[in-house]
C-alpha cells in the first residue's frame, strides 16, 4: 500500500514502545543515502532485516543502509511499531536540525517556527528516567547557522541535548521575555544527564536593555554538562533557577556574557534551589558606553547569588571565571547565600583610573562618585608626600561632588599630604557585597583571586554575616560573627606535657618550610610563646582572675607582668619660694588620674642645693600634689620644669 507521511498510528494492543506522535517526528530526521525516507512503506519493504543493535551512523543520521527491520503479521501498524519502536529505543544519537523544517540559517529570514519545531521534536523524544518527573534527553538538536527569531513570543523549551556552539540565535531587539528555557519547564520535574552546548544568544543592534529580557533561563537541570556561547544585550544574561525542584550538580561553562544589567543570576523560584554547580571558566564584561553609559551603576551586577526568602544558594564553585569592567555597582552580590567558593577568578572591575589633584588633605576629581567608607587606591608618576601606593585608603569625608578626603584607617582623621605629586590617579577596586537582611550570608570564600590592583573592597549590610573570607595572595580577611564567640579556626594540643604551637611567625632568614621549628613567636594552648635558636625562651599567659604572667623554662615560679596606663604632663615651676626648713607644695592638673595611682616626678635639670622632692601623690581626681622640702637654713627660690607621670595598675 502507498505510504502517506505523518500517518503512523498506535496499534490496538496499546503497548507500542514508540508512540505515533514520536514516530512521526522521527521520520523527518531519518534520511537514506539516496535522499529518500527509509521509514516510508517502500523504504521498509526494501530491506529484509533492520537491526539497530549494531547500527552505525553518518553525522548522527541513520540511513537505509544502517537501519533494518522485518515487518510481518496481518496488522502492519502493530508490526511496524513493535519492530522499529523497540530498536529505535536503543539509538543514542537521534539528530534533529531546524533545516529539516525549512530553516536556511542565513540570519535574514524569520526562522522562529523552524527552530521551535526542531526543539519540540527533540523534546518529544525525551526518555523517562527513574520516575515520571525525571527526563533524559532522547535526541540532539544540531545548530550550525544564524537563525533569526524575528517572531519569537515565548521561551523555547530545551529538553534535549544540543550541539550549537557554532551557531547564533538572534532575538528581536524589543523582545522582553526569555529566549531559551534549558531544563524542564514544569514545576517539580527535571531534565537529567544532558550534554548541552548552546549557541550564541543575542540581540543585534541593541542600544539599550529591555526590562524583563533574559537570554537563557536554566531551570530544573540535574547532572548535566552545559556550555554557553556569547550571551549579550539582555537585562539578565543567564539565570539559573529551580521551580519546585532544583538546578544542581551541573558542570557549566558560562561562555562570554556582556551588555547585561545582571550578567549571571543564581536565584531560585517557588520551592526551588540552585546548589552544588561547578562553573569552569568563561567571563563577564560590561561596557560603560552602553545603555546610557556610566560607571558603578545602581542595580548593575556581574554576579548575583540570592536565595530570596525561598532557599539559600549554596555549595556552588566558580573556578577561573573572569569578572571584567567597572560598570557594576557591585561585582558579586551575596544575599541568603552560603558556602559558595571562588578559586582563581579574575576581578578587574576597578582598572579604570580617574585623575585627581592633591592639596593637603583635599583631593579633587571631577564627578568622583564616591561616598564615605568607599575604598580607593592611588597610582602616580611621583607620589604626593606621605602617600603610599598601592595601599588602600578609606574615604572619610565627601566635601562635594568633586572633592573628598581619605585616610588609611576607616572613619579616622583625613590624611594631610605634604606635596601634590604628579600624574596622580585613583582607582575603585572590585566591590563584593554581603547583604544578610533577607537571610544568612556566611562562609563564602574568595580564594587566590587575580586582582590587578591588589585590593578587593567588601561591603556588608545587616551585620550578622559570618565567616566570609577573601584570601588575597595568602592574606586572608575574614568576617566573624557569633553570639557565643564560637571560634572559626580551632586547633587542639593533644599532648598534655609538650607545647604545640598552632600559629607561628618566623624571622626573615628562616624558612618555615626548611626549618619548621625555627619560629621566634608562636601561639599555643600555653599562651604566647617565645623562642631563640629553636629553644623556648619564655611564655606569657593568663591565670584565673585575668592576671598576666610570665615564665621561663628554668623558672620554678611564675611572675606577674605589671600592666598599667600612663598619664603625663610637664609642670613649669617659676619663682616658687621654698622657706628654710619647711616643705612647700604645688599642684598640677593631670587628666584621668585617680586616688592611689602611682606618681613619678622627674626634674628637667638639677635641683638647687638643699632642695629635695619630698613626695608626689594624687590628692584628688585629676590633681597631683608635689612637695618640695628645703633642708637648708635659708630660703630658696625654685624655678624648674618637671615631668609628672601617673601609673595605674589594671590589677
Amino acid at each position: 500500500m502507498p505510504y502517506v507521511p505523518n500517518t503512523f498510528a498506535d496499534g490496538p494492543q496499546g503497548n507500542t514502545p514508540i508512540t505515533a506522535a514520536k514516530l512521526n517526528n522521527l521520520e523527518a530526521g531519518v534520511v537514506a543515502d539516496d535522499g529518500t525516507n527509509p521509514l516510508s512503506a517502500e523504504g521498509i519493504a526494501d530491506r529484509a532485516n533492520w537491526d539497530l543493535t549494531n547500527a552505525a551512523s553518518v553525522n548522527g543520521v541513520y540511513s537505509r543502509s544502517h537501519l533494518d527491520v522485518t515487518v510481518s503479521g496481518s496488522d502492519a501498524d502493530v508490526a511496524l511499531n513493535a519492530a522499529i519502536g523497540t530498536k529505535v529505543a536503543t539509538a543514542t544519537d537521534i539528530v534533529i536540525k531546524p533545516e529539516q523544517y525549512g530553516a536556511i540559517g542565513d540570519g535574514v529570514a524569520d526562522e522562529t517556527a523552524a527552530v521551535i519545531a526542531a526543539f519540540n521534536a527533540a523534546s518529544n523524544l525525551a526518555r523517562v528516567g527513574l520516575s515520571s518527573t525525571i527526563l533524559h534527553p532522547g535526541a540532539t538538536v544540531v545548530l550550525k547557522g544564524k537563525y533569526n527569531l524575528a517572531s519569537l513570543s515565548a521561551a523555547i523549551p530545551v529538553t534535549c541535548d544540543v550541539r550549537g556552539s557554532a551557531a547564533q540565535l538572534i532575538a528581536p531587539v524589543g523582545y522582553a521575555g526569555t529566549v531559551l528555557l534549558v531544563g524542564h519547564p514544569t514545576s517539580g520535574s527535571v531534565l537529567q544527564n544532558g550534554h548541552i552546548a548552546l549557541p550564541d544568544v543575542l540581540k543585534v543592534g541593541a542600544t539599550s536593555l529591555v526590562a524583563g529580557s533574559v537570554g537563557v533561563r536554566v531551570q530544573n537541570l540535574y547532572n548535566s554538562q552545559l556550555s554557553f556561547g556569547s550571551t549579550a544585550y539582555f537585562e539578565t544574561g543567564i539565570h539559573l533557577t529551580g521551580l519546585g525542584n532544583g538546578t544542581v550538580y551541573n558542570q557549566i561553562f558560562i561562555g562570554w556574557i556582556s551588555y547585561s544589567m545582571v550578567a549571571l543570576r543564581l536565584t531560585p523560584d517557588t520551592g526551588g534551589w540552585v546548589n552544588q554547580n561547578t562553573f569552569l571558566g568563561g567571563g563577564v564584561q560590561q561596557s560603560p558606553s552602553f545603555d546610557g553609559g556610566g560607571y558603578r551603576r545602581a542595580g548593575w551586577r556581574h554576579l548575583v547569588l540570592d536565595g530570596l526568602a525561598i532557599n539559600s544558594v549554596n555549595g556552588n564553585t566558580f573556578v577561573g571565571v573572569s569578572f571584567e569592567g567597572n560598570v557594576s555597582e557591585y561585582q558579586i552580590a551575596f544575599q541568603n547565600a552560603n558556602t559558595n567558593l571562588f578559586i582563581g577568578c579574575r576581578h578587574e572591575q576597578g582598572v579604570t583610573g580617574s585623575a585627581v589633584t592633591v592639596s593637603g588633605s583635599t583631593l579633587t576629581s571631577t564627578a568622583h562618585g564616591l561616598t564615605v567608607g568607599n575604598v580607593v587606591t592611588f597610582a602616580a608618576t611621583t607620589n604626593p608626600g606621605g602617600m603610599i601606593t598601592p595601599q588602600p585608603y578609606f574615604v572619610v569625608s565627601v566635601i562635594d561632588a568633586n572633592t573628598f578626603t581619605v585616610s588609611p584607617t576607616k572613619a579616622a582623621t583625613a590624611t594631610v599630604f605634604t606635596s601634590a605629586g604628579t600624574s596622580v590617579v585613583f582607582f575603585r577596586p572590585p566591590t563584593i557585597y554581603y547583604d544578610d537582611t533577607t537571610g544568612y550570608v556566611s562562609l563564602n570564600v574568595i580564594k587566590n583571586p587575580v586582582v590587578p590592583l591588589g585590593v578587593i573592597e567588601a561591603v556588608s549590610v545587616g551585620g550578622i554575616s559570618a565567616g566570609n573570607t577573601i584570601d588575597l595572595w595568602g592574606r586572608s580577611v575574614l568576617d566573624v560573627y557569633a553570639n557565643d564567640d564560637f571560634p572559626v579556626m580551632r586547633v587542639r594540643n593533644s599532648s598534655s606535657s609538650t607545647r604545640r604551637p598552632a600559629f607561628a611567625a618566623y624571622p626573615p632568614t628562616v624558612s618555615p618550610v626548611d626549618h619548621p621549628n625555627g619560629w621566634t613567636t608562636a601561639i599555643s594552648d600555653r599562651g604566647l610563646t617565645f623562642a631563640e635558636s629553636e629553644t623556648e625562651s619564655g611564655n606569657v599567659f593568663t591565670s584565673f582572675g585575668g592576671v598576666l604572667r610570665y615564665k621561663r623554662p628554668a623558672d620554678t615560679v611564675t611572675y606577674d607582668v605589671p600592666s598599667a596606663t600612663r598619664s603625663q604632663t610637664t609642670l613649669n615651676i617659676t619663682s616658687l619660694t621654698c622657706t628654710a626648713g619647711t616643705t612647700v607644695t604645688t599642684t598640677v592638673s593631670l587628666p584621668n588620674v585617680s586616688i592611689n595611682d602611682h606618681v613619678v616626678v622627674t626634674p628637667a635639670g638639677a635641683l638647687p642645693s638643699g632642695i629635695v622632692i619630698a613626695y608626689a601623690r594624687v590628692t584628688a581626681s585629676g590633681v597631683v600634689t608635689i612637695g618640695f622640702a628645703n633642708i637648708t637654713a635659708a630660703d630658696v627660690i625654685l624655678t624648674i620644669s618637671v615631668q609628672v607621670i601617673a601609673f595605674r595598675r589594671y590589677y
